[in-house]
């Protein structure tokens, strides 16, 4: 098995065998963060950091050197993302703590779209990574820089609406940017003449009454919300900051639920998950998070079954992330064997007609992938 295969199954056992089929020992470092995935441009560094592998990263990180890690976390892959940029935008809390205390240059390099690894944590409302981050000098200068929007991380919280995660932000005051100077306003313009006061006088009453009527009808329209963008696996939020409007009603409307998938991380509780379901009035079981996932994706990628099969009768299983991915290929593409067996029991799954964006359904891609006989 290729190392990055190896570490993207998060089998240290894997993982160990992939290192020793290496010959020349001198040449396992440059390996492990150089070789990379085809579609995504990631090394087994960044993979073992997505998926909150701590040990299976400890013993890459073991064959490599400082200058070599560094490298692996330059522009070839997507958005130039370092690996401590994936485990916090993931919220693997356990990994930022392990990359930031080896390499704390990383945690202030920022990304093509100059997000810091803490603006993605707390785009991602992941309320441990952001307090690890915070506990460090860099990670509190970092919290500074804004990215190509102009926001800080603390402003991404608030726009999100994380107001936890915006609250770990020990002093607002201090780690906003001070504000831009006010424009200068122009010199009043010199009195009209006298002929175009006369002019001016002339203003029928009927036209400033209309006039008038126009403006007052304008003066309480609400700002147009940004429109709605597409995101992707690997992006963040991206949307520019609202400006703020007064408070309007809202009695007429529904409030907007939030997506369970944007209030679970890993490992996802059985008890959290329960109490958002029984509350389906303000959480959405199919609802996506800023990377396109519902909470059912997540479950199937993680191998928890008892939480999955909890929350699989209040969701669509056939739902399909930005890849065209179900619920089912993210099982077969996580090696959850537990949770493609509870997914194919459920007679929802279309195993044969729905696909993803490389044309495959899940009965295809699970014979790509060897796990063809769990769906027999």
């Amino acid at each position: 098995m290729e190392i990055v295969d190896a570490s993207q199954s998060g089998s240290l056992l894997n993982v160990r065998q992939a290192l020793a089929a290496f010959t020349d020992p001198a040449n396992v470092g440059i390996a492990v963060s150089s070789t990379r995935d085809a579609e995504s441009g990631y090394t087994s560094l960044h993979f073992s950091s997505a998926n909150n592998d701590v040990a299976v990263l400890e013993l890459l990180l073991s064959h490599c050197k400082n200058e070599e890690v560094v490298a692996a976390s330059t522009g070839v892959q997507h958005r130039s993302q370092t690996i401590l940029h994936v485990a916090a935008s993931r919220g693997s809390a356990e990994t930022c703590q392990l990359i930031a205390t080896r390499f704390p240059s990383l945690i202030a390099t920022v990304n093509d779209w100059s997000e810091t690894p803490i603006a993605l944590a707390a785009a991602a409302n992941a309320l441990d990574a952001v307090k690890m981050l915070l506990m460090s000098d860099p990670g509190r200068k970092a919290a500074l820089i804004q990215d190509k929007w102009g926001r800080t991380a603390h402003q991404v919280a608030l726009q999100h609406g994380y107001l936890e995660v915006a609250a770990l932000f020990p002093d607002v005051a201090t780690l906003s940017p001070p504000p831009p100077p006010p424009p200068v306003t122009p010199a009043a313009p010199p009195p009209p003449a006298a002929a175009l006061v006369s002019a001016q006088s002339s203003i029928t009453s009927a036209a400033v009454t209309s006039e008038l009527m126009t403006a007052l009808s304008k003066r309480n329209q609400r700002i147009t919300e940004p429109s709605t963008i597409v995101r992707n696996i690997f992006s963040a939020h991206t949307e520019p900051l609202a400006r703020p409007t007064a408070p309007q009603p809202t009695s007429a409307q529904a409030p907007k639920r939030k997506a369970i998938s944007s209030q679970i991380e890993f490992p996802a509780t059985e008890s959290h998950v329960s109490s958002l379901v029984a509350d389906p009035a303000h959480f959405d079981p199919d609802g996506r998070d800023m990377y396109g996932f519902t909470a059912l994706h997540k479950l199937a990628s993680w191998n928890q079954v008892d939480i999955l099969s909890l929350l699989l009768p209040h969701t669509d299983p056939n739902a399909r992330t930005l890849e065209g991915f179900t619920a089912l290929h993210c099982a077969i593409d996580a090696g959850a064997v537990d949770a493609l067996s509870a997914l194919k029991q459920d007679p929802r799954v279309d195993l044969d007609n729905v696909r993803d964006t490389k044309g495959r359904s899940g009965r295809e891609f699970a014979k790509e992938m060897g796990f063809e006989a769990y769906l027999n």
